[in-house]
């Protein structure tokens, strides 16, 4: 068990499956298309803080793109005349 602790590659995946495993809670579609690229990044990470930061940052991201999604929503129905209350 210590050799594989020691293994770059052991940790690397540890770091991946982590990753693709808060990814799949953002239900992002065709993971597997950015395996090589996830990969990649989480060899470059070096602890903990830095995965986590990572996390926030794709969390920041989805929270942008969904926050952008429902104000264009809102303002499609507004053009139609109706209105909406959507509570955040």
């Amino acid at each position: 068990m210590q050799n594989m602790l020691q293994d770059p590659g052991y940790a690397n995946f540890l770091k991946t499956h982590g990753l693709i495993e808060h990814i799949s809670k953002l239900q992002v579609a065709d993971v597997n298309e950015f395996m090589p690229v996830i990969y990649k990044l989480c060899s470059t990470i070096s602890n903990t803080d830095e995965l986590e930061s990572f996390a926030r940052f794709l969390n920041k991201i989805y929270e942008t793109g969904y926050y952008k999604s429902v104000e264009d929503h809102k303002k499609a129905l507004s053009s139609m005349g109706l209105s909406t209350d959507i509570i955040l």
